[in-house]
């Protein structure tokens, strides 16, 4: 199979066995590229093709929970919830 046994460690909660493996060069035909900006994802492939994905409503909705929970004093994890949903149907 090719693979050849590196070293072995052995500790009191764990075995650690480290290999190595001959594997063939592949040259791949088709790529993909994506870019995360914070408005937006948009990913491309080799043959031109591209997708964008508008995330200005979810960083709209980040930037009002961190607002909302910035200016919340109440520790009570029932009202917090409530609230949270309310600012998550923007």
């Amino acid at each position: 199979m090719g693979t050849k046994l590196g070293n072995v460690t052995m500790t009191d909660d764990k075995l650690i066995i480290s290999y190595s493996k001959n594997v063939t060069q592949q040259r791949p035909s088709n790529f993909i590229g994506v870019d995360r900006n914070l408005d937006n994802v948009t990913a491309c492939d080799s043959q031109g093709k591209y997708v964008v994905h508008d995330l200005s409503k979810i960083q709209k909705i980040i930037t009002s929970y961190s607002t909302v929970k910035s200016r919340f004093r109440r520790n009570d994890s029932r009202i917090r919830q409530k609230i949270f949903q309310k600012y998550g149907r923007l």
